[in-house]
């Protein structure tokens, strides 16, 4: 896919309705810690956890049943839509996965995107608009050998990513 995730913009006061699907894999790409609570997802075809995923809007004064709780998770081929209100001052907001016990590997494999909240008075201030306008996200990973994620087996209280990336490069 594409990291960060596709870029949603709203105007400020007018709502609108996202309907996210879970389209991870059967597996996750980084091991799971089976100790924390909340990421384990079986069913009768599967013998290992499930890659779950709820969205939360961070920032957004959003409606409780659009807030992408960490319970509330979906499994691939699930979906959800939630309603954004857009009731609140211009930002650049972020969305990120949110699901119990399994965020950090989520938003780390790249389930985050950009949320911008516009309103006719930032097109007065004569800013970069447009192929002009870029917004960045700056992010610390870790990378094997072979070029793939590297991320601790076992959960730890902080982890710090030797390589910097802006925008997922």
């Amino acid at each position: 896919g594409v990291y960060p995730g596709p870029t949603i913009e709203a105007r400020r006061n007018e709502p609108i309705k996202v309907t996210w699907v879970n389209r991870l894999p059967d597996r996750h790409h980084l091991p799971v810690d089976p100790c924390l609570h909340g990421p384990h997802s079986y069913d009768d075809k599967h013998s290992h956890p499930r890659p779950r995923a709820v969205v939360h809007l961070h920032g957004g004064h959003v409606p409780p049943q659009s807030d992408g709780y960490p319970e509330t998770t979906l499994l691939p081929g699930q979906s959800a839509a939630y309603e954004y209100p857009n009731l609140q001052s211009p930002a650049t907001l972020w969305y990120h996965d949110h699901a119990l016990g399994i965020t950090r590997l989520n938003v780390y494999m790249g389930l985050a995107g950009f949320y911008i909240l516009r309103d006719p008075a930032e097109s007065k201030l004569n800013l970069p608009q447009g192929r002009y306008e870029i917004p960045v996200v700056i992010q610390d990973r870790s990378f094997n050998h072979d070029g793939s994620l590297e991320y601790p087996e076992s959960w730890e209280e902080e982890f710090f990513g030797d390589a910097i990336l802006v925008n997922g490069k």
